[in-house]
């Protein structure tokens, strides 16, 4: 017998190592390609979640726009009704106008009496 060979207990002993090794690298193939699938399926749910952030910043984006327009609309016509404002007639042109009036106090020109006839006579 040479002596390059092997005692059978020792080989059948070599035999089962590397069955025991193959078995343990075949459940971490599989775990690989689960936690591949796992993470697969986590980057699209990250790609929607992104998606849809996007879209409501977007949408948010828009809201602000419109209500800075709103703002802008409002404030034109404020100034707008301010300016009419300043345009019609101030306290100050009243008063003055009121005591005019009073001074001239056109109730004294015409009696009661002298309008019911005036009234009667139409």
């Amino acid at each position: 017998m040479p002596d390059a060979m092997i005692p059978q207990e020792q080989f059948f002993e070599l035999i089962g190592y590397l069955k025991n090794m193959s078995a343990r690298m075949k459940s971490l193939q599989d775990s690989v390609t689960m936690m591949e699938s796992n993470m697969e399926g986590f980057g699209l749910l990250v790609g929607q979640r992104k998606d849809s952030i996007t879209r409501s910043v977007s949408e948010l984006r828009n809201g602000v726009g419109e209500a800075k327009d709103s703002v802008r609309f409002l404030q034109n016509n404020t100034l707008l009704v301010i300016n009419e404002l300043k345009k019609a007639v101030k306290r100050e042109d009243f008063d003055r106008l009121d005591k005019r009036l009073n001074l001239w106090n056109p109730e004294r020109l015409v009696n009661r009496e002298e309008v019911k006839r005036l009234l009667e006579r139409d």
